[in-house]
């Protein structure tokens, strides 16, 4: 998660882009694996893993779909400062977060 108001230049799509490759200067202020997100199922990375080795792309379709829905869902209810520092406080959230958050 990059907190545009905490950051001093534009944040363009190139930046973004260059984010996710390491180079750029702009990094995330709370970061966390998706498997961490609340709302997740125990068995994600299982469930991925065994659709690959399976060849079942349909269903690691599927399950993508359905973790990204969720990721985004969460996002959209829990996108404050004050809500990712609150649910990382009461560990609902395995998170690195950043002093500045």
């Amino acid at each position: 998660m990059i907190y545009k108001e905490l950051v001093n230049s534009t944040i363009t799509e190139d930046v973004l882009k260059n984010a996710f490759k390491g180079k750029t200067t702009v990094f995330p202020h709370v970061s966390f694996r998706i498997e961490h997100c609340p709302g997740m199922p125990d068995d994600l990375t299982i469930q991925i893993g065994c659709a690959v080795e399976n060849g079942q792309e349909e269903k690691l379709e599927n399950v993508l779909k359905e973790a990204l829905t969720k990721l985004l869902s969460f996002m959209e209810k829990n996108y404050s400062r004050q809500d990712i520092r609150k649910m990382y406080e009461e560990k609902k959230l395995s998170a690195l977060i950043h002093k500045e958050v």
